[in-house]
């Protein structure tokens, strides 16, 4: 299994990143001006906030003219699931860094060179249905759209009556919708592994997912700004790769917390020089484990991985909680697909799909208000679409709590 060869080597990466970043790049000449030799954990925080305003900033400049550099770039747009869209501006060498990434992703799942790759991710406008690409092996790429957006079975259709996936990728809610698109045409789709990304995978679905493929199901994590982060093991452990991007768990004042103890996630990344992300701010909520891996990796383990801050649901009494121990909750129903929206304190909506109609709340109810310490209560509704974001992503978590307490503080300091 994969580990951390050279701590000095990391460290010494780490801080050419940093010098440079000092040097080339203005936003980090100002946020770091006075500060030397300092330990990473006492740098500043970036934020995405910080990101979505000062892209221009963040970029490098080519000394002596102080010119942003001639190279070819790649400009990446985030989703804006959770607000605004953010930039990140990439090279080549970006590119070539997250290829062997996945490549040894490939290796560890003992994947081959060769196959068909049903991509069921977010798609950018304009994507063809089908493409060949080389990196890390030579692959047919089908991009099946979800029904969300116009695609879904008849792509279902085509793709299956041609060929069978070697390997399946995509949101988990996209993963669900394909598994029981091949149970109900009582297809045998055996592919050599499912990928899970963008959202949680629930334990149900995850279920689901090994029962139809029959292949090992790993959940994968990353994101655009980020690239390939971290992916499970055949442990179920999600292991940082830790010798590309280095990760902490701090508290809300940027302080990193004890292993075991969740916080706020960040990442620097060591493949990034055109825009160095030093310290970046996920946005999720995540804690490094305390013991190693069975597996033999000597990578860190994110656990528990709790999700997005965005994604928080809030008691009666006003207090964050992480909404996957209430979906672990809800799981144990038997719900097969479900989305949890929250517009006030100390309850929510508990959007189902039809053939869930008849489950009763009552005891689901009494666990969580129990966990809670307090009541909270859960109101059924079934048949209401479920709420997607503009690239088909499914939160299986929206609350409009923080962003309604948001705008009261605006409306009382205006």
């Amino acid at each position: 299994m994969a580990g951390i060869k050279s701590t000095d080597d990391i460290l010494k990466r780490l801080t050419s990143l940093v010098s440079h970043a000092r040097t080339n790049v203005p936003y980090y000449s100002n946020a770091l001006a006075g500060i030397r030799d300092a330990r990473l954990e006492e740098l500043p925080i970036l934020t995405r906030d910080i990101l979505q305003t000062r892209s221009v900033d963040l970029l490098a400049r080519m000394a002596p003219d102080r010119l942003l550099p001639g190279r070819a770039i790649r400009i990446e747009t985030t989703s804006g699931s959770s607000g605004a869209p953010a930039h990140h501006f990439q090279t080549a060498q970006n590119a070539m860094i997250d290829a062997g990434l996945l490549l040894r992703l490939y290796r560890e799942l003992k994947l081959p060179i060769a196959g068909q790759f049903f991509n069921l991710g977010l798609h950018r406008a304009g994507q063809p249905l089908l493409e060949t690409r080389i990196v890390p092996g030579a692959y047919t790429y089908w991009n099946l759209r979800s029904a969300q957006n116009g695609g879904a079975r008849v792509e279902y259709e085509v793709a299956l009556a041609s060929v069978r996936p070697t390997v399946i990728y995509g949101a988990a809610s996209r993963l669900r919708e394909l598994a029981e698109y091949v149970l109900n045409a009582h297809l045998a789709v055996r592919p050599k592994a499912v990928l899970s990304s963008y959202e949680q995978l629930s334990a149900a679905t995850r279920g689901l997912l090994e029962r139809t493929f029959r292949c090992p199901v790993r959940s994968v994590y990353g994101s655009t700004e980020l690239g390939l982060c971290a992916w499970e093991c055949e442990q179920g452990a999600l292991h940082v790769q830790a010798d590309q991007v280095i990760p902490e768990v701090v508290d809300d004042l940027g302080i990193p917390v004890p292993r075991g103890t969740p916080g706020r996630l960040v990442f620097t990344s060591l493949k990034s020089w055109l825009m160095p992300l030093v310290r970046y701010d996920t946005g999720d909520i995540a804690a490094l484990r305390r013991e190693s891996c069975t597996c033999g990796s000597t990578f860190p383990v994110l656990s528990p991985f709790e999700g997005r801050r965005a994604a928080y649901l809030y008691t009666h009494s006003g207090r964050p909680v992480s909404p996957y121990k209430i979906m672990s909750i809800v799981d144990r129903t038997g719900i097969s697909r479900y989305q949890l929206v929250q517009r006030e304190k100390g309850s929510a909506e508990l959007i189902l799909d039809c053939t869930d109609d008849a489950v009763d709340l009552c005891v689901c109810e009494a666990e969580i208000s129990a966990f809670l310490g307090e009541e909270f209560r859960l109101y059924k509704n079934a048949g209401v679409p479920f709420i997607y974001t503009a690239t088909g992503k499914l939160n299986p978590v929206l609350s409009f709590v923080a962003t309604q307490d948001a705008l009261l503080v605006a409306e009382e300091t205006q």
